[in-house]
């Protein structure tokens, strides 16, 4: 019989006083995300909504609902379309990653229509379209996100390079 096993339970700190630190990328490319569209939904989340789950948060614009409401595949396909929109993921790529992400198959079409529906409840309120943040192309995509470490690293004074 399979047993799950977290790969994080086998790395320990060589002594008491050392720490691993984790940390969640994509809701940093979200916060940055956040301050280059001057998105209000997104700040306002950032700002007044610590400890809350970004994806529930997006899930439940996307889908109209309370995010007591979102269900795990809601908060799954935000997730998807959040990361997927912001690097430029067109709806054909997005339908195969929805699929696999969610367990449900998604058409193109289907894709297509949630993409359309995220962008006009986040772009909506926003200064610039929240996908010119990162998409430059999509064969930048990874020079992207060493840039978005970057700029995190630099925001917290820490030394980060590409």
């Amino acid at each position: 019989m399979l047993r799950e096993i977290n790969i994080r339970d086998c790395f320990r700190p060589e002594s008491n006083d050392s720490v691993f630190l984790s940390a969640d990328f994509n809701q940093m490319e979200m916060r940055i995300m956040a301050h280059l569209s001057n998105d209000h939904h997104l700040v306002h989340f950032f700002n007044a909504m610590q400890g809350s789950d970004i994806y529930v948060f997006m899930a439940s614009l996307c889908f109209d609902c309370d995010e007591s409401e979102v269900t795990k595949e809601q908060r799954a396909c935000a997730k998807q379309l959040s990361l997927g929109i912001l690097y430029g993921m067109g709806a054909d790529n997005m339908a195969k990653r929805l699929t696999i992400f969610t367990g449900r198959t998604y058409t193109e079409n289907e894709a297509g229509r949630l993409i359309s529906k995220w962008k006009e409840k986040v772009s909506s309120t926003s200064s610039v379209d929240v996908t010119d943040c990162f998409t430059l192309s999509s064969s930048r995509a990874s020079h992207c996100r060493c840039c978005c470490f970057s700029l995190l690293c630099s925001s917290l004074g820490w030394l980060g390079s590409c």
